[in-house]
C-alpha cells in the first residue's frame, strides 16, 4: 500500500512526464489540399500549440487557411529547405501569434484581406515567398530573408530591429514594395554580410510604396530603385558601396544622416529623382545623374567622382566642396543653389564632353552658381577640357564657361591659302631681283 506522500510524488512526477510530452510533441500539417488550421483532423498530431519546444511544419504541399479568428502557436516552419512545399494562408480577419516562424525555400505565406500575422519571440525569416496584400499586417523583430518579398495594396510590414534581404542558396533574395505598401524597420541591409547569409540583394520601391527605416546598406552589387513616386526615408545614416541605387520617375531617396556613396569601394547612382540628406559624401567612381535630379543636402562633399552635369540641381544649406570631380557634360550645365557658407574647388577638374558636339567657337556653361547665395567662394582648382575637344575654360559672374576652339570656315581657309601662296611668289620674285 502506497503511503499518502508516496502517492503524493507519483502523482507529480506523471503530472511532468505528461508536461514533458506535450512540450516537446511536433505537428505536421496533414491535409493534402486547403483545410482549416483549427481543425485538428488537419495535423498529425493536433493544433499546434504554445508549448515552448513545439514546432509546427506545414511540408506536404497543402495550405493551412487561418480566416477570421485568431490562433497562437509556438514555432512554425513552412516548407522546408530541401524540396517540400506548403502554404500559410491568414486572411478575412484572421490572426495568427508566435514566438518564431520561418517560410523556407519551398514554402509560400500570404498574409491579405485584413490578415495579421505577429511573430514577436525572435524572428520571421523568408526564404520562400511572402506577400503581404489588401491591408494584410506582419509584425516580427528580425529578418535575415534570402526569399521573395512582395508587399503591395496596403499591404504593411514592420521589422522592429533589423531586416536584411540578400542572397542563399544561389539565388538572390527580392523585396517590392508597391501599390501603396509599406516596410518599416530598425535597419536595412541589402546584399552584404549580414547575420548568417551574405551576397546580393535587390529592391524596388515604386507606385507610392514607402520603406522607413533607421539606417540603409546597399553593398556587394545589390541594387535598390527608386520610382514611380515610390519613396524611402533613413532615419540616420546610408551607405551605398559596391551596389547600385536607381532613382527616378518622381522617386524620392531622404536621409536624415549622411550619404555615403563609394566610401573607399565603388558604387554608382542612377538619378533623376530627388535625394535629400543632411550630408552627401561622394567618393571613388560615381556616377550621379543624367537629368532632373536635386540634391537637398545640408553640406555635399564630392571627390574624384563621376558627375553629370545635365539638368541636374545641386541644392545645399551649409557648403559645398568639389574636389577633382570629374564632370561629364551633357549640354546643360550642373547648378548650385541654396544659402551656402562655402562654396570650395579644389584640385584638378576633367570636363568630359565625349557625350555632346560642340560647335566651334562657341561658349558652353558647365558650372552655374548665379542663384547660389555663397559667402566665400574659393576656386583653388584647374580645369582641363577630355573628349577630343580644344578650348578654354574661365570663370566670370558665377559661372564656369568653356569657349572651343574657333576654326577657320572652308572660304576662309581659301582666302589665306591664297594669300600664302601669293606671299610665297611675291617673296621668290624680289629673291630672283636681288640675285640678278
Amino acid at each position: 500500500m502506497k503511503t499518502p506522500i508516496l502517492k503524493t510524488l507519483t502523482l507529480i512526477l506523471t503530472l511532468c512526464a505528461a508536461a514533458l510530452n506535450v512540450s516537446v510533441a511536433d505537428t505536421e500539417w496533414s491535409n493534402p489540399g486547403t483545410g482549416d488550421w483549427s481543425e485538428s483532423a488537419n495535423w498529425s498530431n493536433g493544433v499546434p500549440s504554445v508549448a515552448p519546444s513545439e514546432w509546427a511544419q506545414i511540408i506536404n504541399g497543402g495550405t493551412a487557411v487561418i480566416d477570421s479568428v485568431r490562433v497562437d502557436y509556438n514555432d512554425l516552419d513552412v516548407g522546408t529547405d530541401s524540396g517540400g512545399e506548403g502554404t500559410l494562408l491568414i486572411t478575412g480577419n484572421g490572426s495568427a501569434y508566435a514566438a518564431l516562424s520561418s517560410v523556407r525555400r519551398g514554402g509560400t505565406a500570404i498574409v491579405s484581406d485584413h490578415g495579421y500575422w505577429e511573430v514577436d519571440g525572435y524572428y520571421l525569416d523568408i526564404h520562400g515567398a511572402l506577400t503581404v496584400t489588401g491591408h494584410g499586417t506582419v509584425i516580427s523583430n528580425s529578418s535575415d530573408s534570402t526569399g521573395s518579398i512582395l508587399i503591395n495594396g496596403n499591404g504593411y510590414v514592420r521589422y522592429n530591429n533589423t531586416f536584411g534581404i540578400s542572397n542563399a542558396f544561389d539565388g538572390v533574395g527580392s523585396l517590392v514594395i508597391a501599390e501603396s505598401g509599406s516596410l518599416r524597420s530598425g535597419y536595412g541591409a541589402v546584399g552584404g554580410s549580414y547575420y548568417y547569409y551574405s551576397g546580393v540583394g535587390t529592391v524596388l520601391v515604386s507606385d507610392s510604396g514607402h520603406w522607413e527605416t533607421d539606417g540603409l546598406s546597399v553593398k556587394d552589387g545589390s541594387v535598390l530603385t527608386i520610382t514611380d513616386n515610390g519613396s524611402v526615408h533613413v532615419g540616420g545614416d546610408a551607405e551605398f558601396s559596391l551596389g547600385t541605387v536607381s532613382i527616378s520617375g518622381n522617386g524620392r531617396l531622404d536621409i536624415d544622416g549622411e550619404l555615403s556613396v563609394g566610401s573607399g569601394y565603388n558604387a554608382s547612382m542612377t538619378l533623376s529623382g530627388t535625394v535629400r540628406a543632411d550630408q552627401v559624401t561622394l567618393h571613388d567612381s560615381i556616377k550621379a545623374g543624367s537629368g532632373g535630379v536635386v540634391y537637398e543636402a545640408g553640406s555635399f562633399y564630392a571627390d574624384s567622382s563621376y558627375f553629370y552635369t545635365g539638368g541636374q540641381t545641386l541644392r545645399a544649406g551649409e557648403r559645398i566642396e568639389l574636389e577633382g570631380m570629374d564632370l561629364i557634360y551633357t549640354g546643360e550645365a550642373l547648378l548650385l543653389e541654396g544659402a551656402v557658407d562655402d562654396l570650395i574647388f579644389t584640385e584638378d577638374f576633367w570636363v568630359d564632353f565625349s557625350q555632346v558636339t560642340l560647335a566651334d567657337g562657341q561658349s558652353y556653361v558647365i558650372i552655374d552658381w548665379t542663384g547660389l547665395a555663397a559667402q566665400n567662394v574659393q576656386l583653388d582648382a584647374t580645369f582641363d577640357a577630355a573628349g577630343g575637344v580644344e578650348g578654354t575654360f574661365s570663370v566670370a559672374g558665377g559661372q564656369l564657361t568653356f569657349t572651343t576652339a574657333a576654326v577657320p570656315e572652308p572660304a576662309t581657309w581659301f582666302l589665306i591659302g591664297a594669300g600664302l601662296g601669293i606671299l610665297l611668289l611675291t617673296m621668290r620674285g624680289r629673291r630672283r631681283n636681288v640675285q640678278s
